[in-house]
């Protein structure tokens, strides 16, 4: 934001420390500034520190703020924060949270100091990465206020109501670049022939068909860009390689790492992905006894291997399991196996089953928490296959899933600060989609039947459907090998399989071992040895 390009600027509250509540500044620079409510001087260096939201707010381009010996710096939220430079005694200036109210502040002429006082959507700021370093980002996700976050009330339709005015940014989708990709369209070059017959006849790569048919061509376009602005370089990093391979190749992926050795053994080569489960590390299996592994099997794929990881989550329900001999405590995830009330624990936030939900959701983050210490990317897979409702968290309709999709990103985004997820929805219909904004990519799970290794494009077009904007889309789950040299001729552009564990990958009856040579051995599936390094 430079100085001559501020027009009007709305502030809700200045003053320096122990003056009256209403107070009236005439700067050099001919700005005047009317405050009506109060606020805190924190120094005289360029920006401000919020320690509270733990980010730190500058003007693009301008030094580092830091604390100097005269600054009082107090807890509070951030809401606006004023920065100046030089000749202009108000240079660092942070406004205390509430609704935005005040005067206008407005530019005469051409300023010769540089001062601008923004909303927090409109400056630049930064949140430590995990190495301490910070990365410049333009979007944040604050909430009006402590008692509500951002999902919730995304989730009750107030992003358009006044009091969110400059809050929540991300969540509401003002932010550009998050969940505004351009949608992809199937617009033919004549009227003569539909895209249908243009792809059927082979004509994509034709000349005449550069930018149309996008859709029935796979063509679209994908933008790199996370939905969590302040993603750690990591998840970037690996983001960019998956659209760099979109529809040129598909990624090999193998649930369990005792899977993936045993896919090595068989065909000479490890998957490109493996996938972990943070299944025994829920509470209720823990008190029972069950102790987590994945984490540090994670850990070695990606550091001894180079491998991709991604993780799901057979959440085993926080409390009021059946425990049964023909349900027992260990089948926790499934619907018939608990009576845990999710619907309570979603609309009441003061209720002891919201409070188990934000347990568990904790004891998830503190593994996350690890990867995301060791810059391990993470393909993140929570609350799968909800429409099918036989998981507990799919049980209650597609309200209830949203809220618990964005109360699971509210958490370990906003609270735990884990920068190195990326998130993918597997939710399987579209009504239970909760939003581009909170998504990075479609899943779909199938098991048809033994031995159909169709590309599956019908549920790849459905898949693709659900979001606004492209997104890449994953066969999260499978059964069955897709057969790579149809899925090359296909519009199928699935980004990664998942080959599921057991007798999926060990036994003939669904993939014969001649099948899984020939996947492993095809120039269209990337396996571990050829992906790039990706920890660097």
């Amino acid at each position: 934001m430079q100085a001559n390009s501020v027009r009007s600027i709305r502030l809700s509250c200045l003053r320096t420390l122990g003056s009256p509540v209403k107070t009236r500044w005439d700067a050099p620079s001919g700005i005047v500034v009317l405050c009506d409510a109060p606020a805190l001087v924190v120094g005289t260096e360029l920006g401000a520190l919020a320690w509270q939201q733990k980010m730190v707010y500058r003007p693009l381009g301008a030094p580092k703020p830091h604390r100097t010996e005269d600054s009082q710096v107090h807890r509070i939220p951030l809401d606006l924060v004023v920065s100046g430079a030089r000749s202009n005694p108000l240079a660092g200036v942070l406004c205390a949270n509430g609704p935005v109210v005040g005067e206008w502040l407005k530019t005469i002429g051409l300023l010769s100091v540089f001062f601008a006082c923004a909303c927090a959507s409109e400056g630049h700021f930064e949140s430590p990465n995990r190495d301490g370093s910070s990365d410049e980002v333009s979007c944040t996700d604050i909430a009006p206020g402590d008692t509500f976050s951002c999902g919730e009330q995304v989730g009750w339709d107030k992003c358009d109501e006044a009091f969110m005015d400059g809050y929540c940014n991300r969540s509401c989708g003002r932010c550009a670049g998050i969940g505004d990709g351009a949608s992809c369209t199937d617009v033919a070059p004549s009227d003569a022939y539909s895209c249908e017959q243009q792809a059927g006849w082979g004509k994509c790569d034709e000349p005449f068909m550069e930018g149309f048919c996008q859709a029935s061509c796979g063509t679209c376009s994908i933008d790199t860009q996370l939905i969590n602005p302040n993603a750690s370089s990591e998840a970037r990093q690996l983001m960019s390689f998956l659209v760099s391979q979109h529809g040129q190749a598909i990624l090999a992926g193998q649930q369990s790492r005792e899977d993936a050795n045993y896919m090595a053994s068989l065909t000479g080569r490890f998957p490109a992905l493996v996938g972990f489960d943070f299944m025994d590390y829920s509470p209720s299996r823990v008190e029972r006894g069950t102790t987590g592994e994945d984490t540090d099997l994670a850990l070695d794929w990606w550091n001894e291997k180079g491998g991709i990881v991604t993780f799901s989550w057979h959440w085993n329900a926080p409390t009021d399991l059946v425990d049964t001999e023909e349900t027992p405590w260990w089948k926790g995830f499934y619907t018939n196996a608990t009576s845990f009330d999710l619907v309570t624990a979603i609309d009441d936030r003061n209720s002891s089953e919201r409070a188990l939900l934000i347990r568990d959701i904790d004891a998830i983050a503190v593994q996350l928490g690890h990867l995301n210490q060791a810059g391990v990317p993470v393909l993140w897979r929570p609350i799968h296959e909800a429409a099918g409702e036989w998981f507990w968290w799919g049980a209650h309709g597609p309200r209830v899933h949203k809220a618990l999709w964005r109360m699971l990103y509210d958490r370990l985004v906003g609270h735990h600060k884990l920068h190195n997820l990326i998130w993918v929805w597997n939710g399987q219909d579209a009504d239970w989609y909760p939003g581009d904004v909170y998504v990075d990519i479609v899943a779909e799970d199938i098991y048809d039947s033994e031995g159909d290794h169709r590309p599956q494009e019908q549920t790849f077009e459905r898949a693709s459907s659900y979001a606004d904007a492209t997104k890449l889309v994953a066969l999260s789950e499978t059964g069955a090998l897709l057969d790579p040299a149809r899925l090359e001729e296909s519009t199928a552009r699935w980004s990664w399989f998942m080959l599921w564990s057991g007798h999926f990958a060990q036994e003939q009856d669904w993939n014969t071992d001649a099948v899984k040579r020939a996947v492993y051995e095809s120039d269209f599936v990337i396996t571990l040895d050829e992906l790039p390094d990706l920890r660097n």
